[in-house]
C-alpha cells in the first residue's frame, strides 16, 4: 500500500508529440511557457504549456541531424546545431532565423570573393560536428551588480525603528541576481548608466527611417549569380518582414554592463566563443587535443560575475592496451578509459574591456548584416536587370538574323526606318507578325515591365534605404573610433571608417543614377511597346490603313521616347554601366584584387565625373565603368579593415591552460554542470559543481565540488583540489539530473521491481515500478558530509593538483557518501512519485529553475508524452527549511 505522504506536484499541462522525441534534446525556455524538443524526423517544434505548437524548423535535407539546442537567457532566441556545422539562431517571437552563428558573426576571418568562402584566420581545416552550446550572460563589471545583491540588515518598522518621511529612502532594496537578470530588459531602467560619449553612440536615429523592405524576387534564380555562403546566412532572413524587423530594426542598447557569450564547441576537440552575440574569435584548441583520439565538449556553464566558462569534456586515448593486466584492473586503475576531465575557458576580456566594447561589437555586427543584405540585394537586382534584357535581346536577334540575310541595314535601322517614315520592309513585317505576334508582343511587355517595376522598387525600397542605415552606423562607429582612438582594446582606427563612409557614398550615387536611368528606359521602352502594338494592328489589317486614320492613332506615342529605344538596339544600354552580369565582372576580377580594378577605388568626386562622363556617352568602355557588385564587395573589405582587429586583441587574453579529470573509468550516461558564486568568511570564491552518472553505476550519483578564482590562468595556483561525493540512491536507476538553482539538484529515479523501498510499506517492498523525483540540497549535504569525522582524508589539500591533470592524470577516490537508502533521507526529499498504475514512467528531465518561473518538463519512456509540473511552492518551502548557518557558504543565485 502506498503511503499518504508520497508528495505530489501541480501538472501544467500533459501532452503528447506527433512524432519520437531525442530524450536528451529536450529544453525549457528560461522566461516564457515554451519547450522546445527534437524528434526522430530531425525536427525542431517549441511547444507552449499547454501542448500547442508555437514554431517549428525543418531540417534542410536528408543529411542533416539536430545536435543541440540552447536557449538565449532572455528567451528570445532559440540556437539550433545542426551536424553540418550550421548553428542556427532563431526568433522566440516569429520562429524565423535571425542569422546563422556559424558563419555570420563580426569578421575576424577573410573572406574570399572569388572562391566564396570564409578562411578562419586559425586555420583552414573544416570545423568537426557540434557537441554542445552554451549560451551565458556576464557582466563587464560585476562589482556594480554585486552591491545591488549584497544582503543588508533588515530595517523596517520592528517597533525600534521609526519610519518617516526623513528615513523612508534609505530603506534597503534587496534584489537577488536573478531580479537583476530580469530587469535587464527593462530599458527604462539599466542596470548601468553609460557616459555621455557612449549614450549619444546608443541614440538611435535609425528608429526615425522607413523599415527595410523584403526584397523583389526574380523570375527565375540563375547560378551565375549565386553566393553559397551569403544565400546560407540570408535565405532565412529575407523571407518575410517580420525576420527582416528581428535582424534590422536595432534595439536600445541601453545596459552596456552585459556580455552574451555563444560558445559552440566541436566534436573535433575545438571550441569557438562568440561575444556579445557577434564578434566572433575563430576556434580554439582544448588543451591535449592531439593526445586524443576522441575528444569533446559535452557541457559548458558559467556564472555572470566570472570570465571563465567551464567545459565538461570526454577525452578518449590513441592507444587502448587490452590484456589481462587491464581485465584484473580496478576501474580507479584503469587509464585506457574515457576520461571526463574540467577545462577552464578564460575569457578575461570581458572583465578589461569595458562598457565600450559591446556597443562597437552590436555597432559593427548591424554594419556587418547591412553589408550582407545590400550584397543579397545587389545580386537580386543584377538579376532582375538581365530579365529586362532576354526577351527584349532574343527578339532583336532574330530580326538581325533577317536584316544580315539583306546585307543593307542592321535591324535597329530598319526599325528606326519604319517609326520614322513609316515604310515596312518584308523582313521587318515578318519579324513582327511572325516572331513577335499579338501574344508574343503582350508577354514580352508583361515581362519586362514586371521586371523594370521589381529592380525600381529593389533601388528605391531596399538599396537606398539599406545604405543610408550603414552610413549612420559607420558614422557612429568613426566617432567612437575618434573617441577610443588611444586605447588597444579597441584598436579602431578612424580613417578606416572614412573609407567605409565614401564607399557607402559611391553606393549611393551609382543606385541614384540607376534610378534615374531604370525609370527613363522603362518609359522609353512603354513607349515602344505602345508603338509596336500599333504596328502590329496595322500590319494585320489587310485592307490597309488609311494616313489620317494612323496619324490620330500615333498622335499618343512619344516617338522621341521610341527613337531612343530602338538607337539603343533594345539593349538598355545606360543601365549595363552600373549593373554589369556578375558572371562577366567576375572574370574580369580573377585576375587580380579588387583594387586593381579602375573604378572600384574611385573617390565619390571621381565617380560623380565619370557618371557625367557616361550621361554623354553612347558606348560602354571598362575605364568608365562602375559595376554596383564590385564596390559592393570593396565596401566588405573596408569594413573588415576597419574592425577585424578588434577581435585579435580578445583572441590573445582567451585561453585554456589545462584540463582537471574528475573521473577516468569511462563515458557519462547522464551529466550536469552548475557554476556557484560564493561568499565565505567575506572571502569571494567560485564553485563549479559537476553531477555524473555512470552507465555500469546507475544507483549512485557522483557529485564533484571544484573551488577556484574568477580568472583561471593557472591550475595549480587558482584551482583547489576537488571533493567528491558519492550520493547513493536505493536499488534502481537514475534516469536523470538537473541542477535547479544554486541549493538543489533535481534526481530522476526509477525503483527496480522488488526494490526496498522505505517509504512505500512498512515491509520495506513494492511488486510494482515507481519513478520519483528527488529535491536534494546538494550543497548543504555535501558540507556536512565532507565536515563528518569519518570522511576520507586522501584527498585534502596535501595532495598535488598536478597529479589530476591531462592528459596523463589520475582521478580522485570519493571523500564522502550521502545515504539515501535511509527511510528518514528517502522521505524528506522526494518531491514528486509517479506509480506504475499512472502508466508514466518518466526518462528524462527538463528544468527551469529561474525565480517565479520554476517548472519542471518530464519525458515518458515512450517518448511520446510529456507533463510540465509545476515546483514553485514546493521548492520555495524546502528552501526555507534549509537554513545556513553563520558560516556556511552564501551562495548567490543566477548562474547560467
Amino acid at each position: 500500500m502506498e503511503n499518504q505522504r508520497s508528495a505530489s506536484l501541480q501538472a501544467h499541462g500533459v501532452w503528447a508529440s506527433q512524432a519520437l522525441v531525442k530524450d536528451q534534446l529536450i529544453t525549457l525556455c528560461p522566461t516564457l511557457k515554451l519547450v522546445a524538443i527534437a524528434d526522430q524526423h530531425e525536427s525542431v517544434n517549441v511547444y507552449r504549456f499547454d501542448g500547442q505548437l508555437a514554431f517549428s524548423k525543418k531540417r534542410l535535407n536528408d543529411q542533416v541531424k539536430v545536435q543541440c539546442l540552447c536557449w538565449k537567457f532572455d528567451g528570445k532566441c532559440l540556437a539550433i546545431a545542426w551536424n553540418n556545422d550550421v548553428v542556427e539562431i532563431l526568433s522566440t517571437d516569429t520562429g524565423k532565423i535571425l542569422l546563422n552563428a556559424a558563419t555570420q558573426t563580426m569578421w575576424s576571418c577573410a573572406y574570399d570573393p572569388v572562391q566564396f568562402e570564409f578562411h578562419d584566420f586559425l586555420g583552414t581545416e573544416k570545423p568537426g560536428i557540434p557537441s554542445c552550446l552554451g549560451w551565458n550572460i556576464g557582466f563587464v563589471d560585476p562589482a556594480v551588480v554585486k552591491a545591488k545583491t549584497e544582503d543588508q540588515p533588515q530595517t523596517a518598522n520592528d517597533g525600534t525603528t521609526e519610519l518617516n518621511t526623513d528615513n523612508w529612502d534609505e530603506q534597503p532594496i534587496h534584489l537577488s541576481l536573478n531580479d537583476i537578470i530580469d530587469r535587464l530588459d527593462d530599458h527604462q531602467r539599466p542596470v548601468m548608466d553609460p557616459q555621455l560619449p557612449e549614450r549619444l553612440a546608443v541614440l538611435d536615429a535609425e528608429k526615425f527611417f522607413p523599415r527595410l523592405g523584403v526584397p523583389p524576387v526574380a523570375s527565375r534564380e540563375d547560378p551565375r549569380l549565386t553566393n553559397a555562403l551569403l544565400d546560407s546566412v540570408m535565405d532565412g532572413v529575407i523571407t518575410s518582414q517580420a525576420s527582416l524587423d528581428a535582424v534590422y530594426q536595432s534595439e536600445p542598447a541601453e545596459n552596456l554592463n552585459t556580455v552574451n557569450t555563444l560558445i559552440i564547441c566541436s566534436t573535433d576537440g575545438r571550441v569557438k566563443p562568440i561575444i556579445y552575440d557577434a564578434m566572433n574569435l575563430g576556434y580554439l584548441d582544448l588543451p591535449h587535443r592531439e593526445k586524443f583520439s576522441s575528444y569533446k565538449a559535452i557541457l559548458v556553464v558559467s556564472h555572470p560575475f566570472s570570465c571563465t566558462h567551464m567545459l565538461l569534456v570526454e577525452a578518449s586515448p590513441l592507444d587502448k592496451t587490452k590484456g589481462a593486466a587491464q581485465s584484473t584492473s580496478t576501474h580507479e586503475d584503469d587509464t585506457s578509459s574515457t576520461k571526463l576531465a574540467l577545462v577552464p575557458l578564460n575569457l578575461s576580456a570581458i572583465h578589461s574591456a569595458g562598457t565600450a566594447m559591446q556597443l562597437i561589437a552590436s555597432r559593427v555586427m548591424q554594419l556587418q548584416n547591412l553589408y550582407y543584405y545590400l550584397e543579397r540585394v545587389g545580386r537580386i537586382s543584377c538579376r532582375l536587370y538581365q530579365d529586362t534584357l532576354e526577351r527584349s535581346r532574343t527578339l532583336m536577334n532574330l530580326l538581325n538574323e533577317k536584316a544580315f540575310e539583306d546585307e543593307r541595314m542592321s535591324g535597329s535601322e530598319l526599325l528606326y526606318q519604319l517609326a520614322a517614315t513609316g515604310y515596312c520592309g518584308d523582313w521587318v513585317k515578318e519579324w513582327i507578325m511572325d516572331d513577335v505576334g499579338e501574344q508574343g508582343h503582350k508577354r514580352w511587355e508583361q515581362e519586362v515591365n514586371s521586371a523594370y517595376e521589381k529592380f525600381i522598387d529593389a533601388l528605391h525600397e531596399n538599396l537606398l534605404p539599406g545604405i543610408e542605415r550603414a552610413n549612420i552606423i559607420a558614422c557612429a562607429l568613426r566617432g567612437l573610433a575618434s573617441y577610443h582612438d588611444s586605447n588597444e582594446k579597441f584598436n579602431l582606427d578612424p580613417d578606416r571608417f572614412t573609407l567605409v563612409l565614401e564607399n557607402l557614398h559611391s553606393l549611393r550615387l551609382i543606385v541614384h543614377e540607376s534610378l534615374n536611368y531604370a525609370v527613363e528606359e522603362r518609359r522609353q521602352f512603354l513607349a515602344f511597346s505602345a508603338w509596336l502594338k500599333l504596328q502590329i494592328g496595322w500590319q494585320k489589317s489587310e485592307s490597309g490603313v488609311d494616313s489620317e486614320e494612323a496619324a490620330d492613332q500615333g498622335a499618343s506615342i512619344d516617338y522621341a521616347r521610341v527613337f531612343k529605344f530602338i538607337e539603343s538596339e533594345l539593349k538598355h544600354e545606360k543601365l549595363g554601366f552600373f549593373w554589369k552580369h556578375w558572371t562577366e565582372a567576375h572574370q574580369e576580377y580573377v585576375g587580380g584584387p579588387i583594387s586593381d580594378l579602375g573604378g572600384v577605388d574611385k573617390t565619390p568626386d571621381e565617380v560623380a565625373d565619370i557618371i557625367e562622363a557616361i550621361r554623354g556617352r553612347q558606348d560602354a568602355s571598362n575605364d568608365g565603368e562602375l559595376p554596383f557588385t564590385f564596390f559592393c564587395a570593396r565596401l566588405e573589405e573596408r569594413i573588415k579593415e576597419a574592425t577585424g582587429r578588434i577581435g585579435g586583441w580578445q583572441l590573445q587574453m582567451a585561453s585554456m591552460p589545462e584540463g582537471l579529470i574528475l573521473e577516468d573509468t569511462g563515458k557519462a550516461s547522464v551529466a550536469d554542470m552548475r557554476m556557484v558564486y560564493e561568499q565565505i568568511h567575506e572571502a569571494e570564491q567560485y564553485s563549479t559543481y559537476v553531477a555524473i552518472v555512470r552507465e555500469e553505476w546507475r544507483g549512485e550519483v557522483r557529485i564533484h565540488r571544484v573551488k577556484h578564482a574568477n580568472e583561471i590562468d593557472n591550475m595549480v595556483k587558482t584551482v583547489q583540489v576537488p571533493d567528491f561525493v558519492r550520493v547513493w540512491m536505493p536499488r534502481g536507476r537514475v534516469k536523470d539530473v538537473k541542477f535547479f538553482d544554486d541549493q538543489f539538484i533535481m534526481v530522476l529515479f526509477r525503483t527496480l521491481k522488488g526494490s526496498p523501498i522505505p517509504i512505500l510499506s512498512q515491509k520495506m517492498l513494492t511488486a510494482v515500478d515507481v519513478t520519483y523525483l528527488f529535491s536534494i540540497p546538494y550543497s548543504k549535504l555535501i558540507s556536512t558530509a565532507l565536515s563528518d569525522p569519518s570522511a576520507n582524508p586522501s584527498n585534502d589539500s596535501r595532495r598535488d593538483i598536478r597529479t589530476m591533470l591531462l592528459p596523463s592524470g589520475r582521478a580522485q577516490y570519493a571523500r564522502a557518501a550521502i545515504d539515501l537508502r535511509k527511510r528518514e533521507n528517502f522521505e524528506q526529499y522526494v518531491l514528486h512519485a509517479w506509480p506504475r498504475r499512472e502508466h508514466f514512467d518518466a526518462v528524462t528531465l527538463a528544468i527551469n529553475g529561474r525565480k517565479d518561473r520554476e517548472v519542471v518538463c518530464v519525458l515518458e519512456e515512450d517518448k511520446r508524452r510529456f507533463r510540465i509540473l509545476n515546483v514553485g511552492s514546493k521548492q520555495a518551502e524546502r528552501q526555507a527549511s534549509v537554513p545556513l548557518d553563520d558560516d556556511e557558504d552564501t551562495p548567490m543565485s543566477g548562474s547560467e
